[in-house]
């Protein structure tokens, strides 16, 4: 048998078979999903097909709620505006952070 790459999700891996790539399953190898021309493609599609295949979410979609959060209490607590220092220039400047969230801009 093929060795079986891992990814991020336990439950599924990948290999090479005949110049076809496959998403597996790392309990017994069974080939699922698509088959890819290049493991480039392969892992490009991942995300999008574990989430199909175990109804799993992407993992960075905790991390990325979990900043928005954050940013959305600085909001909350300045008015609208993050307060900055350019590491460069020392100059400190200010970001409408509901433009950082796309909620539009300063009234």
């Amino acid at each position: 048998m093929q060795t079986i790459r891992p990814t991020r999700y336990p439950a599924l891996g990948y290999m090479e078979h005949g110049g076809i790539w496959r998403i597996v399953t790392t309990e017994d190898g069974a080939a699922v999903g698509p088959q890819y021309a290049t493991k480039g493609e392969l892992l490009a599609d991942l995300d999008r097909y574990a989430a199909e295949y175990m109804g799993t979410p992407d993992p960075r979609d905790a991390r990325i709620a979990e900043l928005e959060g954050a940013l959305r209490t600085i909001l909350e607590r300045s008015n609208g505006y993050i307060y900055n220092t350019d590491q460069d220039t020392g100059n400190t400047f200010d970001t409408d952070a509901r433009r950082v969230l796309g909620e539009g801009g300063a009234e």
